[in-house]
């Protein structure tokens, strides 16, 4: 089915709560195991039902379709869902209070119960206000940061937009950029430190209406971590900094190298070559996507049969330019998955985040088959598993696409900022696990502790004397720790178990691919640590599973700076 042949037909807060507040009774006044079983596929079907609605009413915002005024009912759909959420925490209830309990378990497995516990925990009705005022915090900071346009010299765009220009920019205009970027920063300096602190008590109040002690335990039962204490999120941490800060230490001499300076400066953070790598690509459009469908069949049938069906049905976008943010959703009553990259296919940056969003969606296609919605997904932990795999794993047919010394640099650009992903996310929950832990504090304490941890995770570079960043505060930048609070561990728990996905790709690519595929059809049907166990991955909370995976890392990267010593040089084409 096309994108644009998928029926949308506009609900009322009243119709759908008439509905699913039958099909709670329902289960509710289950008199045997078939009545209650048939009530709870329902319920499920139902919130797949409305979770397709609402995506639909957001891609179609997004895609300014015309006929109806989809703005309107993506915000009507918003204020649906928390209402909605109060009935499906008494269903959940019921589940758990039903005499029917372990027959359902036997049938949809454990997780099951785990959901409803977490559900109940989390979408009790005292925390409706306190769920419609994030939505507008949230909103407000994407409106008046995110999203503001500002210039920079006699240019224009968003904050995304300025990040994606100072990447490929050369040298004297990224420090541009990046100081333009700052100014800005610090323009909204006030206004970031209020609308964070508006965030984190309106978070701390809602977990204690929940029952919970602080923020971070319902924030972590959002995310489904389900199986892991607080304490292996520590030990994550901390071996985090033992195993891998050296090899940050390596990565920014690397890139010293590569660009040819003496000290890695602020504005170099995320430049490994003067040499354009975002700009590396010289074949056409055409040939680019001839080139990708090849590098995609390389990875399975599978994978290139999925991409192909999206393409025909207009369910993969590419908007053209950088206008915000990539994405992939899933419209689970017609069983089709959407990908959205906001850059054409023509530099491998563009490349890595399509692979990255073709990850979601072939997970989500690969769990279509379960009755229940928060199977197709799992939790954020798991996801995010998929998706920097399938970066990976399209490394095997990369030549279809580079050649030479631009093939050896984009392998070994990858893995380093995957590595550097892993350090800034286990930097990023340290932080917020600081916040968190310390509601109402002064921010001046949140950024003494982000200088604290930039020494300790070795990314140290050199800040020039900038004020805003010699004070702490470039925390403040990160749209994650406002709009997600406490996702940022799942890329780098994530990343972790997809390193060790190329680990075995490099040792058996068939053998990866059916570890990959095998973890797809289970999706969010067990907790992140139980897919990993059952998938054979290594563990992120094993310290040394952590030793070994920094181990071939640093090993793999040694000899991609070999290969590459082999061209002509490191800073010229």
């Amino acid at each position: 089915m096309k994108f644009a042949e998928i029926p949308y037909q506009p609900l009322t807060e009243n119709s759908l709560g008439t509905e699913l507040q039958r099909l709670v009774d329902n289960f509710s006044a289950a008199k045997t195991f078939a009545q209650a079983r048939k009530a709870f596929v329902e319920v499920q079907e139902f919130q797949i039902r409305f979770q397709t609605h609402w995506t639909l009413s957001f891609l179609r915002m997004l895609a300014g379709d015309e006929g109806l005024d989809y703005k309107a009912e993506y915000q009507i759909n918003n204020a649906i869902g928390p209402k909605l959420g109060e009935k499906m925490g008494i269903f959940y209830q019921n589940l758990l209070d039903s005499p029917f309990l372990p027959q359902l378990e036997e049938g949809f497995g454990r997780q099951i119960t785990h959901l409803a516990e977490s559900f109940v925990r989390q979408d009790q009705p005292q925390l409706t206000a306190f769920k419609l005022r994030e939505t507008e915090l949230v909103n407000e900071f994407r409106q008046n940061f995110q999203g503001k346009s500002f210039k920079i010299g006699d240019k224009e765009g968003n904050f995304s937009q300025w990040l994606h220009w100072m990447k490929v920019a050369e040298r004297p205009k990224r420090k541009t950029i990046s100081d333009g970027i700052l100014d800005f920063a610090m323009l909204k300096d006030e206004f970031l430190a209020d609308i964070f602190q508006k965030m984190v008590a309106n978070r701390h109040e809602m977990a204690r209406a929940a029952g919970f002690e602080n923020y971070l335990q319902l924030g972590h039962l959002v995310h489904k971590r389900q199986g892991v204490s607080y304490a292996q999120l520590h030990d994550f941490a901390r071996g985090i900094k033992t195993h891998f800060a050296e090899l940050g230490r390596k990565i920014t001499h690397l890139q010293e190298k590569m660009i040819g300076v003496k000290t890695l400066a602020y504005y170099d953070r995320a430049t490994f070559s003067e040499y354009d790598w975002a700009s590396s690509m010289t074949l056409g459009q055409d040939e680019i996507e001839r080139s990708l469908e090849r590098c995609l069949g390389e990875i399975s049938p599978q994978v290139h049969q999925f991409t192909q069906r999206l393409r025909e049905n207009e369910l993969m976008v590419f908007a053209g330019k950088n206008t915000g943010f990539s994405f992939s959703v899933s419209l689970p009553e017609v069983r089709q998955s959407f990908v959205h990259v906001v850059t054409q296919l023509d530099n491998p940056q563009s490349l890595l985040t399509l692979f990255h969003e073709i990850g979601h969606a072939y997970q989500n296609e690969q769990s279509f088959h379960w009755d229940i919605y928060d199977y197709i997904h799992g939790a954020t932990d798991s996801s995010e598993v998929f998706s920097h795999a399938m970066e990976f794993l399209a490394w095997k047919g990369l030549n279809h696409l580079f050649s030479g010394r631009d093939l050896v640099l984009f392998k070994l650009i990858h893995l380093a900022q995957s590595i550097i992903r892993i350090l800034r996310c286990s930097q990023g929950f340290e932080l917020e696990d600081f916040v968190y832990s310390h509601p109402g504090c002064d921010l001046g304490l949140v950024d003494a502790k982000w200088l604290q941890l930039e020494a300790e995770y070795g990314r140290e570079v050199d800040f020039e004397g900038h004020p805003y960043l010699t004070s702490g505060k470039a925390w403040r930048e990160f749209g994650h720790f406002y709009q997600s609070p406490l996702y940022i561990l799942s890329y780098g728990l994530a990343t972790i178990a997809a390193l060790d996905i190329l680990r075995k790709s490099k040792e058996d690519p068939e053998k990866a691919w059916q570890t990959y595929q095998s973890m797809a059809v289970v999706g969010g049907s067990c907790s992140f640590p139980e897919l990993l166990q059952k998938a054979g991955l290594s563990s992120p909370f094993q310290e040394n599973d952590l030793q070994e995976i920094a181990a071939f890392s640093a090993q793999l990267m040694e000899e991609m700076e070999a290969e590459l010593e082999k061209f002509p040089s490191l800073t010229t084409p």
